[in-house]
């Protein structure tokens, strides 16, 4: 069964609703870029209704784009990013404490100068959002850890191209590379963590659709 965004995030409060109880819940959004994770758990928040929610971007943390194509990581591998910062940072929103988290700018490449204070009330609820969630770093702090995985890569490489080029300011070439790269290293991630998955969604490209680009199977 395929299901919209909509429809998938009422499916994921529906299975999650035993830890949605927790004074406080951890989770951890991972798998394939371009996948639509970020509009899935702010669907999920809108839902929820829970103003205590918080979606941390993980290129808050991560390295300059120069620096990644310098040692050659792709935007998905974890030596791409401070791992440690980010499980620190997520324990502390957790507990309560007042973080500033920082601004990643496509355009420059780069964490840029602004900062946002970021603080949470009871119940707290984290989402972590990136493909290194399922790294044991982060993962073994979760309490629920979901994969997006790709359904045809011909269909999910084009579109992934055209969003880089268009929006995070890479050329044609670079944004190929870059792509093929993250979908290696998906992979592997996928593979090499696969005990820390408990939730597996497949994506389905869908071009056509109305309001996305993607249709998603949970099981």
């Amino acid at each position: 069964m395929w299901l919209s965004q909509g429809e998938l995030a009422a499916s994921l409060i529906e299975k999650w609703k035993t830890t949605l109880k927790k004074p406080n819940s951890l989770f951890g959004i991972g798998g394939f870029p371009y996948a639509g994770k970020t509009s899935i758990i702010n669907n999920f928040i809108s839902q929820l209704n829970n103003h205590n929610s918080y979606l941390f971007p993980v290129e808050a943390f991560i390295k300059s784009r120069e620096e990644r194509l310098r040692i050659q990581k792709d935007g998905c591998h974890p030596e791409a990013y401070n791992l440690l910062k980010i499980k620190t940072v997520a324990q502390k929103l957790l507990k309560g404490h007042g973080c500033l988290i920082p601004d990643y700018s496509w355009e420059l490449g780069q964490t840029s100068n602004h900062t946002s204070f970021v603080q949470i009330d009871e119940p707290r609820i984290v989402f972590i959002d990136g493909t290194i969630t399922i790294t044991n770093q982060i993962a073994h702090d979760c309490d629920r850890v979901v994969v997006f995985q790709i359904e045809k890569k011909e269909e999910w490489l084009n579109l992934a191209i055209e969003r880089d080029v268009a929006t995070r300011y890479w050329d044609f070439e670079t944004a190929y590379r870059q792509n093929l790269e993250k979908w290696d290293t998906s992979e592997r991630l996928i593979k090499y963590y696969g005990n820390n998955i408990t939730d597996k969604i497949t994506v389905r490209m869908s071009p056509n659709a109305n309001s996305s680009p993607f249709l998603y199977s949970l099981t």
